[in-house]
């Protein structure tokens, strides 16, 4: 192997991908990723683990046009590099790429602002029927106009990734139990991306007891469901204990799925 790269980023790649080794030009693509990376070999060491088949995609051919594309729509080297990380926009042409980056600036985010890599990150990988189909099932099924659609993404890209199935599990919760009406969890796209067992059912049940006993005055349900596991306990679950014995253990309980509301 050519001198320059670090023998621990060669381990890491025959690990990962043995068949990079017969590769005739192997040297030559680590060194243009390490250089595109700026020599930065831990970094150079977290692509390669995370996407190991980078390596087997043609610099000239492949890489070289995304990356002058993407640049285009004001991705940085280091937004890129996350991309690449993560297998997005690898396998897609030239030209579907173009039109999910059209779509994402259609849907109201601006090219080279942070959640334009976001929204790059979260539907790079779909087609644009995909993308459409999605859109679509927020308007027919809850009403949501495309103003309310664009709001949502650009509060939260991945609700455009979401199963319908999911979906219609969290918003059905959402409005039966914690009180939303519809249209206007459009402005909190965010509390779609928490998980209905692990989050949503044991935070509600939480918030619901407190309430019932006179402990807590109401409280914003959204806010409490995006607190860190960490927050949400020192707020809304040490402070009671005293109060309502077993809360924490009923808490532990709701987290692993063990109680439904």
């Amino acid at each position: 192997m050519e001198e320059g790269i670090p023998r621990e980023v060669l381990v890491q790649l025959i690990r990962c991908n043995p068949a990079a080794l017969h590769l005739k030009d192997t040297p030559a693509r680590l060194l243009f990723w390490r250089d595109f990376v700026g020599n930065n070999d831990k970094v150079l060491l977290k692509i390669i683990s995370r996407n190991p088949f980078l390596i087997a995609l043609h610099i000239e051919n492949h890489i070289l046009p995304r990356l002058n594309l993407l640049k285009e729509y004001g991705l940085s080297n280091r937004h890129m590099v996350l991309l690449f990380a993560r297998r997005s926009c690898c396998s897609c042409n030239l030209v579907s790429i173009r039109k999910i980056l059209d779509l994402i600036e259609e849907l109201g985010i601006p090219r080279g602002s942070r959640m334009f890599l976001c929204g790059l990150g979260a539907i790079g990988n779909l087609t644009i029927g995909k993308i459409k189909s999605n859109t679509e099932f927020f308007k027919n099924t809850y009403g949501w106009s495309q103003e309310e659609v664009c709001a949502a993404f650009q509060k939260c890209p991945n609700i455009l990734t979401l199963s319908e199935e999911n979906v219609r599990s969290t918003m059905n919760f959402l409005m039966s139990k914690a009180g939303f009406e519809a249209r206007s969890i459009a402005s909190k796209a965010r509390i779609l991306g928490c998980s209905l067992q692990k989050v949503l059912i044991p935070r509600y049940a939480v918030l619901s007891t407190l309430q019932s006993k006179g402990l807590m005055k109401k409280c914003s349900f959204f806010s409490a469901c995006l607190a860190s596991e960490r927050r949400f306990r020192e707020i809304y679950v040490m402070p009671y204990e005293k109060d309502v014995p077993g809360l924490g253990e009923a808490y532990a309980a709701a987290y692993g799925g063990k109680v439904q509301v």
